[in-house]
């Protein structure tokens, strides 16, 4: 597709990726040769880009989260997000968070990026921790990929950083959680770090009153 759309437009083109879309581009990228992207890719448009991994997959593998469907149940849709091997890849990086950072809180243990196989093995997936194993390094140390960067980030959405659970954990909702200040939380956004200099920043400000962006300089 890229080299027909070269073919169609004669000019390289943008690379446009969402959330973990910007994680399959990247990847991609990282399979061509520098010759085959300076010919064919312009950039690379990266909205929102869990960089450093994410909490929420900790909490779709443990608990299930239908996101907003009436009559689904978490729990009812937990074991068909587990069977998806991209949500074990999105974990939080270790590279990218405090080593002593809970991701998940219960009564008896708090959950921290050196507790995964434990982890598995407390919500009763061990086959988690295998998925984990074969993704995790994919895009590891997120080496430059030889193209332009353009990062858009949301500010003014909380997201969860840690999620709080009773002890029914793993099979009851979260009761609480612990937010960020930014829609993306700081750890992604740092993780931006190793893609090297030829990134450029853009942060966006979601509200009631709409939105808008601001350069951030590096």
């Amino acid at each position: 597709m890229v080299e027909d759309m070269y073919e169609e437009y004669q000019q390289p083109i943008y690379l446009l990726g969402h959330s973990m879309g910007s994680i399959y581009v990247l990847y991609f990228l990282y399979q061509q040769t520098q010759v085959w992207k300076d010919q064919y890719i312009k950039g690379f448009i990266s909205l929102c880009a869990p960089w450093g991994g994410a909490v929420k997959p900790l909490r779709v593998l443990a608990s299930g989260e239908n996101d907003g469907i009436p009559m689904v149940s978490n729990i009812k849709i937990r074991e068909e997000q587990r069977m998806t091997t991209t949500n074990s890849w999105m974990l939080p990086f270790e590279e990218a968070w405090p080593a002593d950072h809970t991701f998940i809180s219960t009564p008896s243990f708090k959950y921290t990026h050196q507790d995964y196989q434990r982890f598995f093995k407390d919500i009763d997936f061990e086959d988690g921790w295998f998925m984990w194993e074969d993704t995790r390094n994919l895009t590891a140390g997120l080496p430059p990929p030889g193209v332009e960067i353009y990062c858009f980030y949301g500010v003014g959405l909380p997201t969860p950083v840690t999620y709080i659970y009773d002890d029914q954990f793993p099979n009851v909702d979260p009761i609480d959680y612990v937010e960020a200040s930014t829609t993306c939380p700081c750890q992604g956004i740092q993780g931006h770090a190793p893609l090297g200099n030829s990134i450029k920043y853009l942060a966006m400000n979601f509200n009631h009153k709409g939105q808008g962006g601001f350069p951030i300089p590096r």
